[in-house]
């Protein structure tokens, strides 16, 4: 169970209603499997993930939404190289969704050109595949660190309703990268 309430106050933007109050009550209910190798550059495994949210007005909450949302990752190797791919689904079942309840994308692996939580919606996802290849080994300073260099493309994309959802208005995303595996975390 999850209860999440709060005021928001607007300081940019269009005018209008600038204050509310929210009251978000809900259960949550969620299966993962992660058998990945390793969680920052995985070379094997896989990763899969299923959460259901029902929003319990009965409890005083706001809305009366149902969510599920479902993503995994799944990388493929040869040698030094590594190709991963990647999804995330997401739909509102019932009801008219806050800002509580939408989804967000933006962000690594989540259509990289875009900020984390720039594009909200309540139906969408994303899809995208990673390709990275372990360049070198650094210095033994407490731990070895590995190097990579890699690309990325992903598309996706959220919408309010989903009479919107079309193909023709799908965003799209690209990245080059250099990154390591250290003891501090990935970089």
């Amino acid at each position: 169970f999850q209860r999440a309430t709060g005021h928001v106050k607007r300081r940019i933007g269009a005018p209008g209603n600038s204050k509310f109050d929210f009251d978000d009550t809900a259960f949550i209910s969620r299966f993962s499997v992660d058998t990945l190798d390793y969680a920052h550059f995985p070379r094997s495994g896989m990763a899969f993930d299923v959460e259901y949210k029902n929003s319990l007005s009965w409890l005083n909450g706001d809305n009366q939404v149902d969510t599920v949302l479902v993503g995994g990752y799944h990388p493929f190797s040869w040698g030094k190289n590594t190709l991963g791919v990647n999804y995330l689904l997401g739909t509102a079942m019932n009801g008219a969704p806050n800002e509580l309840d939408l989804f967000e994308l933006g962000g690594f692996f989540q259509l990289t050109a875009y900020l984390p939580g720039q594009i909200t919606g309540s139906h969408g996802g994303s899809t995208g595949a990673i390709y990275y290849r372990q360049v070198g080994e650094g210095l033994r300073l407490l731990t070895q660190t590995t190097f990579y260099m890699g690309g990325l493309v992903e598309i996706g994309n959220l919408w309010n309703q989903r009479s919107d959802m079309s193909f023709n208005d799908l965003h799209h995303s690209a990245g080059l990268f250099f990154g390591a595996d250290t003891f501090f975390g990935p970089v």
